[in-house]
């Protein structure tokens, strides 16, 4: 299977956070601690990837 596109994980963690209602809202933080927790290695904040999110690399995804 190949690896999916940024911006589809980004959506899947959206998906995780609304759990199945369409008018549930989040931040902007949750998603990102969201996006992290499916894949580290991607959405970590650079040398502390195991550790702590990068909000910015989400954010800059998500207004891109």
């Amino acid at each position: 299977m190949p690896e999916l596109r940024a911006a589809a994980e980004v959506l899947i963690a959206a998906a995780n956070l609304a759990r199945g209602d369409t008018s549930r809202e989040f931040t902007e933080w949750e998603i990102s601690v969201e996006a992290w927790r499916l894949k580290k290695n991607r959405w970590g904040l650079r040398g502390f990837e195991q550790a702590h999110p990068d909000h910015k690399r989400v954010m800059m995804e998500i207004m891109g």
